[in-house]
């Protein structure tokens, strides 16, 4: 298994994307603290299947944009996520004995 992380969010490299619809917005998430997770390339397909997995991803020449991960100057920082097809999952840790959501 092969994956990416950016914060809070872990692009699980998949081999295929089920059939949902294409989101319109270039958002994947809205961060612990509010900051949104934000893309350049690719499409976002949503499914709210738990607390952790929410949705899949197609990178073709993407960016992925976010005021506190990667790379630069400016108001979003940048990083380049390679080609491929990933499912998306909401970060977790294990703290006091229970498993809790990554804070970004």
């Amino acid at each position: 298994m092969k994956c990416f992380r950016h914060g809070e969010i872990c692009f699980e490299k998949v081999k295929v994307i089920p059939k949902l619809d294409k989101s319109v917005t270039k958002e994947l998430l809205k961060g612990s603290h509010g900051n949104s997770h934000l893309f350049d390339g690719g499409e976002f397909y949503p499914e709210k299947r738990d607390d952790f997995i929410f949705g899949y991803f197609k990178a073709k020449n993407t960016i992925l944009l976010h005021i506190d991960h990667g790379i630069g100057k400016g108001e979003l920082k940048k990083t380049k996520l390679p080609d491929g097809n990933y499912r998306l999952r909401r970060q977790v840790e294990w703290i006091n004995e229970q498993l809790r959501q990554v804070e970004d």
